[in-house]
């Protein structure tokens, strides 16, 4: 029998088995044999691959009207082992997307659903004295839109024009610095359902003409989606015409507000530089075509048809 347990549970390891000289060899007879052996054991793989989880519910169609798209995924319960093979968060085995609300939009969409909005909107020197007047309206636009059950929250954002200023504000080497009160960034409204004392707000907003701080605005806009409504879809719409003074942290505060504030980034970019749109476009929420929209320039901000795409991937279910 086999003297000794395998060296390995799996992936193959070695035992042994020995055996004693019962007679020496005498005068020239034959030497004995080998006393040990070794053989292999537990060759099979040790790989255990994960274990998933049951299909999660179909959510919430990601566009009101003009075929939005709804997804189910299936979570990692049990994490691979040793190497063991676990399919990819997007492949079609963890994730499913259907297609859904296909019908074409209206000349006017409304939206009367349960929804905390969010504006976040660039007012560095770029936009210009027309361009913030241009944007404006389009907010005002755009929270007429929501008719019922709706806050708003309105926040417009410049930034540091200083050394100092940018190391306090964009790299956090003073925590004296305040995101609020020395980085250009202001907060007309937190959440309310008076959206006439807001619309009064914005008229008189003042275009800061600095520059882009706009990972410091979505970082603003996290707070106060803390104090949003508890069952209420929370969308944030960011408006800007600029590359952010600090991309890398602009994408970490983006992805914060949509993975773990559970927020829908809907972006409205002003400018159609590939290399700008391959920046900014990667702020919005998934899938990207159906939360992103690019304008050449800010006098089609306020249209009816910019307003209504904005309500198609903003409201839950908008009236059409």
């Amino acid at each position: 029998t086999w003297g000794s347990a395998c060296s390995a549970e799996c992936n193959g390891g070695v035992q042994e088995r020995s055996r004693a000289i019962q007679t020496r060899a005498l005068y020239g007879g034959a030497a004995c044999g080998e006393t040990t052996e070794g053989a292999e054991c537990n060759t099979q793989s040790c790989a255990v691959p994960c274990t998933l989880a049951d299909w999660t519910t179909w959510s919430t169609c990601t566009k009101a009207c003009g075929n939005g798209i709804q997804l189910r995924q299936r979570n990692v319960q049990t994490e691979a082992q040793y190497e063991g093979f676990c399919p990819a968060p997007k492949s079609p085995q963890r994730l499913n997307y259907r297609f859904c609300n296909v019908d074409a939009c209206p000349s006017t969409v409304t939206c009367n659903q349960s929804v905390d909005v969010a504006f976040i909107v660039d007012s560095s020197g770029s936009v210009g004295t027309s361009g913030w007047e241009q944007a404006k309206a389009a907010v005002k636009a755009i929270m007429s839109a929501f008719v019922a059950n709706t806050e708003v929250a309105v926040i417009t954002y410049g930034g540091p024009q200083s050394w100092p200023q940018y190391k306090g504000c964009v790299l956090g080497e003073n925590s004296s610095y305040k995101l609020t009160t020395d980085c250009e960034i202001s907060i007309l409204s937190e959440f309310t359902n008076d959206t006439g004392t807001v619309e009064q707000l914005v008229d008189g907003a003042q275009w800061s003409g600095t520059n882009t701080f706009t990972s410091g605005a979505l970082s603003v806009a996290g707070n106060l989606f803390q104090k949003s409504r508890v069952g209420a879809k929370k969308v944030a719409i960011l408006i800007t015409d600029g590359k952010p003074l600090s991309p890398k942290k602009t994408r970490s505060a983006a992805k914060q507000l949509r993975d773990e504030g559970g927020v829908t980034v809907v972006v409205v970019l002003i400018g159609t530089s590939p290399d700008l749109v391959s920046e900014v476009s990667h702020l919005a929420s998934w899938p990207t075509p159906q939360h992103f929209i690019n304008l050449e320039d800010y006098t089609e901000l306020p249209e009816d048809a910019t307003v209504n795409e904005i309500m198609e991937s903003s409201c839950p279910a908008a009236e059409t």
